[in-house]
């Protein structure tokens, strides 16, 4: 299986690589295929306050940002996805060191290595200001579709003398008096004091009218008061009536204090949604249903490099999603525009290219979200992020594998790890091991009479023997410039030391035998047992190596 990856800090280029790491502002770590926690930048330690030595090497759900068991079981259910090469995306909320919360929205993406998934990136981002957002828009909706749904009207009516004769259920509830309490009393009692007066010879005027004078005023504004000598805005529409010779007159109203404000709502609503479209740092563009840009937001025209009007009403996938990222035509049927227009679907990609406006691409990631209107889809949302930072980090983490780039056996990091885990297993199962130093004779004269090309093939030879001569099931490293290490598992044999020391010199008379070959190889081998009944660490068998080593090469050379 391929190794994964981490920040190596005996790397070349490892302090430079591990501040852009650390520099990103998001969440950002590493993880084995089943989910162990391997790394972890500066920001995601921050969130909770925690080392990155207290969190490395548990399993992502064990881990301090999951202490909530839904939490964790909803990241092992990301988990699996991403083990089985899907994109997943989880909300999270953390408690920070300052006894708050954050609300997180974690994406977890597979990477493969030759076909085979190597290891699992998680990467969050810190949504609360947007998930606070929402939930006060929705408060807000739900706020307004209240008020709408306990509207209802006053229907008062009264006779020539303005004294009421009809005070129905919707009177009572806007104005706070039961029908009995008002019922035979003058209008007024229902009005401002300042408006009884003007209000009075008003409702005179419009009796004195001919018959065609049916209604006083289409739905004009009056301001009524109620039993707790509240005032409030209506809306009235008052009509005059015959009834059995007597002249009546009927004012239907409706409390429109709660629209009023519903209306300051809505424009502050507005304002907010225009604020937060302008201050988002995602690009957003809204689309028609052919596929024109109808809006977008700043973001989106400083990431793009265009002005507001040189986008609005041009095609958005020919203007800036026309070509693949290696330039090759990309057919808008093919584009997940498309599909969300055309098939009403939520369509995503989280790595894609878009072209600016002066003609270099900028790698993306993308969500494109169709909108209906009356049952129809109308057009599509899309939202865009530039992630050429991402890409940089996943990047600099491909840079520092576990594995050796020279000869593609582990590196020293890859080693420990492997290695590590090789002898607790042997360990509980009560077999030897064998591990085995090796360095490579005479590199510093290859590189000095035939350069340091022949010096870096000596060693991918060497390598390359050493896969030849041990089992899949051995941990190989190359540990340093010329030097290699092996744990040989299941081997607690003394015979099983020369066996695998004939083996390896056999491989190296071989290849020195072939036709053509420009210098030879030779290596001289340290060795160390490991026996379960008295078990030594790792280091310790390193070390007892390491010091086999040194004194078969004493013998060897200062014999000469």
């Amino acid at each position: 299986m391929p190794h994964p990856p981490a920040v190596a800090n005996d790397a070349p280029g490892a302090d430079h690589l591990r501040t852009i790491y650390d520099g990103v502002a998001v969440f950002l770590g590493l993880l084995t295929p089943e989910g162990v926690l391997v790394d972890v930048n500066r920001a995601a330690l921050e969130l909770i306050g925690a080392r990155r030595e207290d969190v490395t090497g548990r399993h992502f759900d064990q881990t301090p940002w999951f202490a909530d068991q839904d939490q964790a079981e909803r990241l092992r259910e990301a988990l699996r996805q991403a083990a089985a090469g899907q994109t997943a995306v989880i909300r999270t909320a953390h408690p920070t060191r300052d006894g708050g919360r954050v609300e997180v929205e974690l994406r977890l993406s597979p990477v493969f290595e030759d076909g085979t998934l190597a290891w699992i990136i998680p990467e969050g981002r810190d949504i609360s200001a947007r998930r606070r957002a929402e939930r006060a828009r929705e408060a807000s909706e739900q706020r307004l579709a209240g008020i709408l749904d306990v509207a209802a009207d006053a229907i008062v009516s009264i006779d020539e003398d303005q004294r009421i004769v009809l005070f129905n259920q919707g009177a009572e509830a806007v104005f706070g008096y039961a029908a009995g309490d008002v019922l035979g009393q003058p209008l007024e009692v229902l009005l401002p004091e300042a408006a009884r007066d003007g209000h009075g010879h008003h409702v005179q005027g419009f009796g004195s009218r001919g018959p065609q004078s049916r209604f006083m005023n289409q739905r004009g504004t009056i301001t009524g008061r109620r039993r707790s000598g509240e005032l409030f805005p209506a809306e009235a529409t008052i009509s005059r009536l015959e009834v059995d010779g007597e002249r009546l007159f009927t004012a239907v109203l409706r409390d429109i204090g709660e629209r009023l404000r519903q209306e300051t709502e809505l424009a502050r609503a507005r304002r907010y949604t225009e604020a937060l479209l302008t201050s988002v740092p995602d690009g957003i563009f809204g689309l028609d249903r052919n596929g024109r840009i109808v809006f977008a937001n700043p973001a989106a025209t400083e990431l793009l490099g265009y002005e507001a009007h040189e986008l609005i009403g041009r095609e958005a996938h020919a203007l800036v999603h026309h070509s693949r990222a290696d330039g090759s035509p990309y057919p808008f049927g093919e584009c997940p525009a498309w599909h969300a227009i055309n098939e009403g679907v939520v369509s995503r990609s989280a790595d894609d290219v878009y072209w600016r406006a002066d003609g270099s691409s900028m790698p993306v990631e993308y969500t494109m979200t169709p909108f209906g209107i009356d049952g129809e889809v109308a057009g599509a949302v899309i939202v865009f992020r530039d992630i050429a930072e991402r890409k940089q980090a996943e990047a600099a983490l491909r840079s520092l594998s576990w594995i050796d780039e020279l000869t593609g056996l582990c590196n020293r990091r890859g080693f420990h790890a492997h290695a590590g885990r090789a002898l607790q297993q042997a360990q509980r199962a009560g077999t030897g091991c064998l591990l085995l130093f090796i360095d490579l004779d005479f590199l510093k004269p290859i590189n000095d009479r035939h350069g340091h090309l022949a010096g870096d093939q000596a060693l991918r030879e060497v390598g390359g023997l050493l896969r030849t001569v041990f089992r899949d099931s051995d941990v190989l490293a190359r540990v340093g410039g010329d030097e290699f290490v092996v744990l040989a598992v299941g081997c607690g044999d003394p015979r099983d030391e020369a066996a695998a020391r004939d083996r390896l010199h056999s491989a190296l008379e071989t290849r020195n035998a072939r036709t053509g070959v420009t210098f030879p190889l030779s290596v001289s081998v340290g060795a160390a047992r490991f026996d379960p009944s008295r078990p030594k660490s790792l280091e310790e068998l390193i070390g007892e190596a390491d010091a086999a080593l040194y004194a078969e090469k004493h013998r060897r050379f200062t014999a000469r």
